[in-house]
């Protein structure tokens, strides 16, 4: 895999692979590390939904139970502004380390002792399976998420969109050998990315020597391809489920979306903000929202309108979603609304100050996605673990502004060829 520019970039090489690590300089004082590793392709199945959640568990407690029992040590290392985080995606794990630049190679170190070299053991794990059972519940009362699951797996054939907590029969039939073997082969360098936020422009020599720790660290494995994206081989049609937990239809339509660091993965962000917001076109499409049989507010918000457009991330399966709330007769009548106003901006059916207004919102959305440190951290590891980069708004403002409107014609048709919908349906 090619390493990219940004900023300052450090390829530190062990025996057999290279880990991927990136490095940048930042601004101000806060910084950050983040582990971030990828889940092999194949590697979970339905039966295993929820693994990588209780895996994110399980390092969650011990980490912060080590922070805890090394708070002298630590103090110094990690002051007022520490943070440990731990996030996941289908695809990926991130674990993340926020500190004061000076304590950087505490943080490092810390990353390596705890969250790749000691064993994960069974000390932790019924803790840990418990309280992803109750976030479970959570989740579930979302309804949103489990709806998206469904049309991402008819969207990528049954590839992706297990539910990201499982179910409570998979969550029990796991045990800590097996949580232990996944995150060993998620840690192979080949599927690991380690990324820092406010490295400075010359690594001291102890932030060097912590990281050459760290990477040195990592079990050896074969190089892992890139995941497959949805846009290769999308899939249309819909998957429907009922649940007993809702008193309205919840649908959610979605559409590929080119891979993350083309042009057309641009567009498509540019395509959502046309979408989405006070004046997007789902908040104008007052006659569309009639149809859905619902009472609606005399003055609604937009945060309270029944069709809300998802975010589209930055992934090796990227996808833009749009949710809709609807009586279940209506289901149809809201896909094909929100299908005709993509199949719009297929047919160039866009003004410029709709072009304009959706660019601004795309650049301010990615300012947003990208301001806190942490998020920066990951976000840079993902990317540089697609073989990307991670611009800052700036120059995803220029990008932008060059977008012709031809090429979001472009990417909306692309759409258009393979239209996923997961439906969760009441039930009396």
């Amino acid at each position: 895999m090619a390493l990219v520019a940004l900023g300052v970039m450090l390829a530190l090489v062990g025996e057999g692979q290279r880990p991927l690590v990136v490095m940048c300089p930042g601004a101000g004082e806060a910084a950050a590390v983040a582990l971030v590793a990828r889940t092999p392709e194949g590697e979970l199945s339905a039966r295993e939904a929820g693994a990588t959640a209780l895996l994110g568990e399980l390092l969650t407690l011990r980490m912060s139970r080590a922070l805890a029992s090394e708070a002298a040590l630590l103090a110094r290392a990690l002051p007022a502004q520490r943070g440990i985080e731990v996030g996941f995606e289908p695809d990926y794990l991130a674990v993340t380390v926020a500190v004061v630049r000076k304590a950087l190679p505490e943080a490092v170190d810390f990353l390596r002792r705890w969250a790749v070299e000691t064993p994960l053991d069974a000390a932790d794990f019924d803790e840990a399976r418990e309280r992803v059972l109750k976030r479970r519940d959570t989740w579930a009362a979302g309804v949103v998420e489990h709806t998206a699951e469904l049309m991402v797996q008819v969207l990528s054939g049954g590839r992706y969109g297990w539910p990201l907590y499982g179910t409570p029969e998979s969550l029990r039939a796991l045990g800590v050998e097996r949580i232990a073997e996944l995150w060993r082969k998620m840690l192979a360098a080949g599927n690991v990315c380690v990324s820092l936020e406010g490295a400075g422009e010359t690594p001291d020599e102890r932030l060097t020597e912590a990281m050459a720790a760290l990477t040195g660290a990592l079990p050896q494995g074969e190089q892992a391809e890139a995941s497959p994206q949805l846009s290769r081989r999308p899939r249309g049609g819909a998957k429907v489920e009922d649940n007993p937990n809702v008193g309205r239809a919840s649908l959610v339509v979605g559409f590929a979306v080119e891979p993350y660091g083309r042009r057309g993965y641009w567009a498509a962000r540019v395509l959502r903000e046309m979408l989405a917001g006070p004046s997007g076109a789902l908040m104008r499409d007052r006659p569309l929202a009639a149809k859905l049989g619902l009472i609606l507010p005399d003055r609604p918000t937009w945060r309270d309108w029944p069709l809300q457009v998802l975010g589209i991330e930055v992934s090796g399966h990227p996808y833009l979603a749009i949710h809709a709330v609807t009586d279940p007769a209506a289901v149809h009548v809201a896909a094909e609304g929100i299908v005709g106003h993509v199949r719009a901006v297929a047919e160039g059916k866009i003004t410029g100050a709709e072009l304009d207004r959706a660019r601004r919102r795309a650049v301010n959305q990615w300012a947003r996605e990208t301001a806190r440190v942490t998020d920066r951290a990951v976000l840079r590891g993902v990317a540089a673990l697609l073989g990307e980069e991670l611009p800052d708004p700036k120059q995803v403002a220029t990008l932008l502004a060059s977008l012709r409107k031809s090429e979001l014609q472009a990417a909306a048709q692309d759409m258009l060829k393979a239209v996923a919908m997961g439906v969760q349906m009441p039930r009396d």
